[in-house]
């Protein structure tokens, strides 16, 4: 990479100059306000340097550079359940109930038997995220999966298998995966993810477990 783009400016700052600058834009051309050109020369800079991750000033001062900690999230875990597969299948095939014991998600909204809406807490409540995703392949009673439209502000698929072990117990696969979109604002989104929370993606998972066997 280029030094004159090259990443020199923190999250913190990157997402702090996005709200700055949004404000500041929005204030340049509030109706019946003239537009004053230092406001909007402002406001530009704040958004370039919060969108590119690059300052020119700091680059000026030979700030160091900053890692791109951007990474795809990809989260695997398999359990046993003490409950027959339909039943295990069943709850999962309704994606509403996933809230109740993924802490990650907000909430699951079905739309209709195939396309659903959701949306995820993100660490410090920094900005919401939210997308439409679609079931994609289903074989009933064993295998579900699910991923976002492709113009959604984050890309997830997820996909669960069920197999039988013994009469009454059920092994459940699970793989979900947060991809980064294309782009710099792709990057700006997936730094909120972090080793942290994929433990914490995992650990939801695993809750099923005790959530489903206690219901």
């Amino acid at each position: 990479m280029k030094r004159n783009t090259e990443l020199n400016v923190p999250l913190a700052e990157r997402l702090l100059s996005l709200f700055s600058g949004g404000l500041l834009l929005s204030k340049a051309f509030r109706p019946g306000k003239r537009v004053g050109i230092l406001s909007a020369m402002g406001a530009g800079y704040l958004l370039y340097r919060g969108y590119t991750g690059h300052c020119p000033v700091y680059s000026s001062l030979e700030k160091p550079r900053v890692d791109n900690p951007v990474k795809n999230l990809n989260i695997r875990a398999s359990m046993l359940i003490n409950r027959p597969r339909k039943e295990v299948y069943a709850y999962w095939r309704n994606l509403e109930n996933l809230p109740a014991f993924m802490t990650h998600l907000e909430k699951v909204v079905a739309n209709d038997e195939w396309n659903s809406r959701w949306k995820v807490k993100v660490p410090g409540n920094l900005v919401s995220l939210e997308w439409d995703a679609r079931i994609v392949k289903e074989e009933p009673g064993s295998l579900i999966a699910w991923e976002s439209l492709a113009d959604s502000s984050i890309q997830n698929a997820g996909k669960v298998t069920f197999n039988d072990a013994g009469k009454k117990a059920t092994e459940v696969q699970v793989v979900i995966s947060y991809i980064a979109p294309m782009g710099m604002a792709g990057n700006v989104v997936m730094q909120l993810f972090n080793r942290k929370v994929e433990q914490a993606i995992e650990r939801d998972i695993l809750n099923f477990k005790q959530h489903f066997e206690n219901l």
